[in-house]
């Protein structure tokens, strides 16, 4: 993609985004297929935000292309309403027209609008929007399961604070490592690195503790990485999955360390994702496709990323604490 000024990419974004509708239909009861008309040529991909307490609020990006976004683990009767960007290296666009529905039980009626043909730009300054965190847990241990039966890399990020600020351990078989990293301000960094593959394909016990600038990570009991680190000190936690289509969590327990209390249990036993907001990073063998199937949420799209960051699709928990 050719080095263009901001200014210049915002505007032409916008020509070809600003006019086109937007419009979303009913999937299922607790589900939320948004859809749009992609015009654009130059675009690196689309940001999907929602509406959460006034402000709208980016819970996910999909690459150049893509035409729609399923939205799941909604509440059932509840409304939503979402908007869409376009964005390349040189920034991002202005929004679209929002589009609102109502989950109901029944599939139903489309609901359409028609996009802003405000062409001013002068008030964007091209940051992107970050995708927020519902929880701001500090010191807490993290306790789930973790089984992949693809061999690309699978995790969990904690103390997620938004889309460029957490920490992230990944196991990645085909690469032959395990890794605990920290996001700062957008910048990856390697705090320590093993070289270690999946011995076999298992379930795994996988803790994470977070106690002040202490970073531990067992696995089935035993310590695997043990560092300090002061750069983020609070946050929910995601679960993580790069060009992994074999991806399975299930048994989550996070504690509060000094008062011992549950913050978050969930086994998925219900069949619901309620809680959870999927993001998808990836830019190539997307789109994601996260589900509950036999009491654990699932990941089964070899979604992925071919920027240094590994970047691909998470379950962020983000209902607030």
């Amino acid at each position: 993609m050719r080095q263009i000024s901001l200014g210049s990419v915002l505007a032409f974004i916008f020509l070809v985004l600003g006019l086109t509708p937007l419009w979303e239909s009913i999937a299922n009861a607790t589900t939320l297929r948004l859809n749009w008309q992609d015009n654009s040529t130059n675009e690196s991909g689309f940001k999907i935000e929602r509406l959460a307490g006034g402000n709208y609020t980016q819970i996910a990006s999909v690459g150049a292309n893509i035409q729609s976004y399923t939205d799941s683990g909604l509440t059932l009767g509840s409304s939503y309403c979402y908007r869409v960007r376009a964005f390349n290296s040189a920034g991002t666009s202005p929004t679209s027209n929002s589009a609102c529905a109502t989950v109901t039980s029944t599939s139903g009626t489309d609901v359409t609008t028609t996009a802003s043909t405000s062409t001013n730009t002068s008030t964007n300054t091209g940051t992107n929007t970050l995708t927020q965190a519902g929880s701001t847990w500090s010191n807490y241990r993290v306790t789930m399961k973790i089984r992949s039966t693809d061999d690309d890399a699978i995790g969990v990020m904690f103390r997620y604070q938004d889309s460029d600020n957490y920490y992230r351990f990944s196991w990645y078989a085909q690469e032959k490592f395990r890794r605990l990293e920290r996001r700062v301000d957008g910048t990856m960094l390697v705090s320590v690195t093993e070289k270690m593959v999946f011995p076999s394909i298992k379930t795994y016990t996988l803790q994470i503790i977070a106690q002040g600038s202490s970073l531990k990570v067992l696995i089935d009991g035993k310590t695997i990485f043990s560092v300090t680190d002061t750069s983020i000190a609070d946050g929910s936690i995601a679960l993580y999955s790069h060009y992994n289509a074999g991806s399975s969590f299930d048994d989550i327990l996070i504690e509060d360390l000094a008062t011992g209390s549950v913050l978050l249990s969930d086994n998925f036993n219900d069949g619901s994702s309620r809680g959870w907001t999927f993001i998808d990073e990836s830019n190539e063998e997307g789109p994601a496709r996260w589900s509950v199937s036999n009491g654990a949420l699932v990941q089964t799209s070899n979604a992925g990323s071919t920027t240094a960051n590994d970047l691909g699709t998470y379950a962020l928990y983000t209902l607030g604490s």
